[in-house]
């Protein structure tokens, strides 16, 4: 059976501050575990099983977190026919803007939020994207941009004839 994970940041400045011109004698985890025995008392970390010190994300991961919000941004896009697109230029101004390293990815999606997300619901809303469409996300002047495609409504559908066809009068 698997035991419940408890995260914190406890320690997380102690493992990237260095003195200037200091290099760390200890390994980082040794600090980090300083920070732990300072913040906690002795009868909660007695109930821990393992301690483990995480690296900062790499460019890579933060990028495969960009990947998968924008996946989940397009299941939602889809029930308004509408489809997103990121330019790698855009890909990699969200990466730079939704991670910081004392806070990991955490930003990530206030920053899709505020920078897409507002503008495609005033698109879909009153824009082009009100029928469905395409919306492309580039940076233009270090800020992301939709660059829309809109589709045209739909032709209302001719309701069916429900009434009884007339018979064709007989002649005698």
């Amino acid at each position: 059976m698997a035991r419940p994970g408890w995260v914190s940041n406890a320690g997380a400045q102690e493992t990237t501050s260095t003195g200037v011109g200091v290099t760390p004698s200890e390994p980082k985890g040794t600090d980090a575990k300083k920070a732990i025995e300072k913040a906690f008392s002795p009868e909660f970390r007695n109930r821990l099983d393992a301690w483990v010190v995480f690296d900062h994300l790499s460019k890579e991961v933060i990028e495969q977190i960009v990947d998968k919000m924008t996946v989940e941004l397009e299941e939602q896009l889809k029930e308004k026919n509408v489809t997103i697109e990121l330019n790698e230029e855009a890909r990699q101004w969200l990466a730079k803007h939704g991670y910081d390293r004392d806070n990991g990815a955490r930003p990530m999606r206030r920053v899709i939020d505020q920078n897409i997300r507002r503008q495609l619901a005033d698109e879909i809303l009153f824009g082009s994207l009100e029928h469905g469409g395409a919306a492309h996300v580039v940076v233009k002047d270090d800020k992301l941009a939709l660059q829309c495609e809109g589709r045209e409504p739909e032709p209302p559908e001719e309701p069916e004839d429900k009434a009884e066809p007339t018979p064709e009068p007989v002649s005698r």
